[in-house]
């Protein structure tokens, strides 16, 4: 990929560094595989598996991710158990741009089922 199409992803600058290991990854994992992840994301039902959920659950969105128009798929049925946050100043991976707000969500995630 292109360093602007990688850019598109992350909200952090794109160095050198991340580009190559970005690129070096999709490679690895080879472009029918990649090819394979995204056919069984368009066929998996994801609103019905999370209104199955019977635990405490987080969904995690970057406010500048290509998929953030989708935190709204939660049914009203599920919303008590599901909790959705959007980070804000974050691309597609949160891990990756906001580790700190991640984390944050986590452990309040963590505090909700403990008690």
């Amino acid at each position: 990929m292109t360093r602007e199409a990688v850019q598109n992803r992350l909200v952090t600058t794109v160095d050198d560094r991340t580009l190559a290991r970005w690129n070096i990854d999709r490679n690895k994992a080879g472009s029918r595989g990649m090819l394979g992840v995204m056919w069984a994301l368009r066929e998996y039902d994801i609103a019905g598996a999370l209104d199955s959920l019977e635990v405490p659950t987080v969904t995690v969105f970057g406010s500048q991710g290509p998929t953030v128009e989708s935190a709204g798929v939660i049914s009203v049925q599920a919303a008590h158990r599901i909790k959705t946050e959007t980070i804000s100043r974050c691309g597609h991976f949160p891990g990756y741009d906001r580790p700190d707000a991640l984390a944050d969500i986590l452990r309040r995630l963590l505090q909700r089922t403990a008690s």
